[in-house]
């Protein structure tokens, strides 16, 4: 019965992270448009194109490098491999937040204050996360460490469903860019990642049953 149950597990999980790959990669041809030397092409990012620049290429070696880190079957034939894309993983997202944090600054802030609070607090989680897997693993706290990394790719996806929420036909309806911009970025990571503490508890409260099961068997 367990074996069985773990094998649907890592199946519906594999799927799910070959869904968000997928997704992923859409997301990432559509950034393709931000490489251009048309000013008119990047609007108000003309003068900060190579921030904006770094930032979208480690947000794309993120999106790509995660779901190979969270996927146990690579994660475990691969483990040299599974490092060095962990190194990668890792700096791509310093690299990203930083140019994001220099963005919001000079360019979010004279949109709307609310924007710009927005993104500094969507990369400082996203910062939190991933330090704090790095941080785990170095502890070899390996249960913790691959806990973290799943909410730090939950943050990485934000920028992904925060593109996606902000088009909708129906959320456009409710305002401008700036009134509706900031509560999408709230939504893309906050819920998420509260679905994500929902599911580790319930994990863990499963586990547990499953011990005491059987010990009294």
């Amino acid at each position: 019965m367990t074996k069985s149950r773990h094998i649907s597990t890592s199946v519906l999980s594999g799927l799910l992270l070959l869904a968000l790959s997928l997704i992923s990669l859409i997301y990432i041809v559509q950034t393709f448009r931000y490489f251009s030397n048309d000013p008119t092409a990047l609007s108000g990012f003309w003068e900060l194109r190579y921030w904006l620049y770094l930032h979208i290429v480690g947000g794309i070696l993120a999106l790509l490098i995660g779901p190979f880190q969270l996927w146990s079957a690579f994660r475990n034939r691969f483990r040299k491999l599974h490092k060095k894309l962990g190194y990668i993983y890792v700096f791509s997202i310093l690299l990203s937040c930083l140019c994001s944090f220099y963005m919001t600054i000079n360019h979010a802030f004279d949109l709307h204050w609310t924007w710009s609070f927005s993104l500094q607090c969507l990369a400082i989680t996203w910062l939190t996360t991933t330090i704090m897997a790095v941080f785990t693993v170095r502890r070899k706290q390996i249960e913790d460490h691959q806990k973290w990394m799943i909410r730090s790719y939950v943050v990485t996806f934000a920028f992904v469903s925060h593109r996606w929420l902000v088009d909708l036909p129906f959320i456009i309806d409710l305002g401008s860019f700036v009134e509706r911009a900031p509560t999408t970025i709230w939504v893309a990571w906050s819920i998420p990642l509260l679905a994500c503490e929902v599911w580790f508890q319930l994990t863990k409260y499963s586990v547990k049953e499953n011990k005491q099961h059987q010990s009294s068997i």
